[in-house]
């Protein structure tokens, strides 16, 4: 082919330009002489696992190396070890974020996982040519059981204290917490606290809490105590200014005409009518103990009592019947009393039993899925699935199944459980001694 060349003259300047035909070859870019890859990521780590998801951090590396920025890069998953040969089975994460600038930390939530679940995950990293780095070090977690969790702690919360000893549920969203720093009230989203620095409550160092049918909260103290609240005030009731026959408060239950009824240490049972008092003690009644841990009413109005190694009582009013589980709980302590439909159970620091008739069944760690042995709260569901709050775990029991959350497969703040409520929209309120948590599988 032939070429032309014009020659143009300007002054002392000669330029030459020269014209080719379009026939002509392109100009070939000189190849990339980028080969060095990202360097391997080998700190990857893999934990806060909820239900669904996993999160995952790494320290970002390089361009060439741990020089400037890779490009972009591949994250996998797997039920099973991720490597290089198995690397193409594993799922490759939607969307997984821009590398930055090597050396800096990086994190990315992986979503869509199942329940109690163990998944491997591993990175790739590429530059611009794409130049792929190794594969990284392959990081695992198991995601938690399924259920959605809330928790509230001194930390993200106005929670005067971690340690929660019980919970009152009063309408829809009114809640009232016994903790060991006072009374906290959270009301939907908004919290409130009364201790004795700002309110003339009569202890911080609360055991119980229950609301009567005209509102009035009745909280008793671990040794001081009890006072009750309207709203607005706070009155104090003592062995010295009320009929109480002792100032240690186990237990406080409504029964269907509003009168309150005190479990004591030491002193027995107590009635309050709103003017009344008449005490329940083993020198005036058939009561079996005065040492009383828990007090709970059934549907038809008994008044079930759990003693410190004394066993159980059933009051109807007028007479005591006692209760013993063939032996085995006069040297236990009774924890915690919660009424099902047809039977009553009962957590003890040798497990939890349950009553039916004359029939006892003792669920324990050793012959059931039970967490622990020692149970401080009951509740029970009018599905009748019963939760148990342990020493070791919360425990959920459907007549057949077992399920525990811990710290470890659950966001339960802790793993000692001291009082569990249920609401009427189906949440489990539980409190630990690490915090409040609200549940809802």
């Amino acid at each position: 082919m032939s070429s032309k060349y014009w020659v143009i003259l300007v002054g002392a300047l000669t330029l030459f330009v020269a014209s080719c035909s379009d026939d002509d070859n392109p100009v070939t870019p000189p190849p990339n002489d980028d080969t060095v890859a990202p360097s391997t990521i080998t700190d990857l780590t893999a934990g806060q696992p909820t239900g669904t998801t996993i999160t995952l951090t790494w320290t970002a590396p390089g361009d060439d190396g741990d020089i400037a920025e890779a490009d972009h890069y591949d994250i996998r998953y797997a039920t099973f070890s991720i490597t290089d040969d198995n690397w193409e089975s594993a799922t490759a994460v939607g969307s997984p974020p821009e590398p930055t600038v090597g050396g800096a930390q990086q994190s990315f939530t992986v979503g869509g996982l199942n329940s109690n679940t163990i998944y491997y995950f591993a990175i790739r990293a590429a530059d611009e040519v794409p130049n792929w780095s190794g594969t990284s070090n392959v990081a695992s977690a198991r995601t938690h059981l399924a259920g959605n969790w809330t928790v509230y702690t001194t930390l993200n919360s106005e929670l005067p204290s971690d340690t929660i000893n019980d919970i009152a549920i009063e309408l829809y969203t009114e809640r009232y917490l016994a903790t060991a720093l006072g009374l906290a009230h959270l009301d939907g989203t908004d919290w409130s606290v009364y201790d004795t620095s700002g309110s003339d409550i009569i202890s911080n160092d609360l055991m119980t809490v229950a609301i009567d049918g005209s509102g009035i909260k009745w909280i008793g103290s671990r040794n001081a105590g009890v006072s009750s609240f309207d709203g607005a005030v706070f009155d104090s009731l003592t062995s010295t200014n009320s009929g109480l026959t002792s100032n240690a408060i186990r237990g406080i239950a409504v029964d269907a005409v509003d009168d309150v009824w005190f479990g004591t240490v030491g002193g027995g049972l107590c009635q309050f009518d709103g003017n009344i008092w008449t005490d329940y003690r083993t020198g005036n009644s058939d009561i079996h103990s005065n040492i009383i841990n828990a007090i709970s009413f059934d549907d038809d109005g008994n008044l079930w009592i759990g003693f410190d190694l004394g066993g159980i009582d059933k009051f109807d009013g007028v007479n005591f019947e006692h209760y013993d589980a063939s032996g085995a709980l006069s040297a236990s302590q009774v924890t915690s009393i919660a009424a099902g439909q047809t039977t009553m159970w009962f957590g003890s620091e040798i497990g939890v039993f349950s009553l039916s008739g004359s029939s006892w069944v003792n669920y324990n760690s050793s012959n059931s899925g039970l967490a622990h042995d020692l149970v401080f709260c009951v509740a029970v569901e009018p599905s009748g699935i019963k939760w148990f709050g342990t020493l070791n775990g919360l425990c959920r029991f459907d007549g057949t199944n077992w399920t525990t959350y811990t710290t470890q497969n659950s966001s339960l703040p802790d793993n000692v459980v001291r009082s569990v409520q249920l609401d009427s929209f189906g949440n489990i309120w539980i409190g630990t001694e690490g915090g409040l948590a609200v549940f809802n599988d």
